[in-house]
């Protein structure tokens, strides 16, 4: 048995009623944990699956999305991620999603009252990887590529908030 098959196994069992689909959940995040030290340095490929609390998890899949980017789809618990485009874009997407994750648990919980503006996410979630990639907590990802990465997304948020004044002066 691989590894894949191993996790796969493990995520198939945790989706059951047995009294152990916990362990199961936990076994699969560690054989998860496991692959992704024997990958070593690289930017590492976007997890087949999210633990979101002990016995929760959340599923990632990687496909053709027809235009988008990613979506999260909170009926069956799974953040969908568009498969043709870089390691970075992936794990931005994946960020930024889980904000949208986050979101729909504080509305659940009336924490916010409605839904966080969607520019408010798309900026967070590039910043947040930025932030992580420079903190050395992203493995194949230098700090000198995430810092320019951070400085391209302010350059572009100041150019779109001097669009916006211009069109208010008009």
């Amino acid at each position: 048995m691989t590894l894949d098959e191993a996790i796969q196994h493990a995520l198939e069992k945790a989706e059951g009623n047995c009294p152990c689909a916990a362990d199961h959940v936990q076994l699969a995040g560690w054989l998860q944990e496991l692959k992704d030290l024997r990958r070593g340095a690289e930017l590492k490929e976007i997890p087949p699956l999210i633990m979101v609390e002990p016995t929760k998890v959340v599923k990632v899949v990687e496909k053709n999305l027809d235009g988008m980017l990613g979506c999260w789809d909170s009926d069956n618990a799974t953040i969908f991620i568009h498969q043709d485009q870089p390691s970075m874009g992936k794990w931005i997407v994946l960020i930024h999603e889980m904000l949208h994750m986050i979101e729909d648990q504080l509305k659940g919980h009336g924490v916010i009252p409605g839904r966080v503006d969607h520019d408010f996410i798309t900026c967070a979630s590039s910043l947040l990887f930025g932030w992580m990639g420079m903190s050395g907590l992203l493995n194949g990802v230098r700090v000198e590529d995430a810092l320019a990465f951070v400085e391209h997304m302010l350059a572009v948020a100041q150019e779109q908030d001097d669009e916006q004044t211009c069109r208010d002066h008009q």
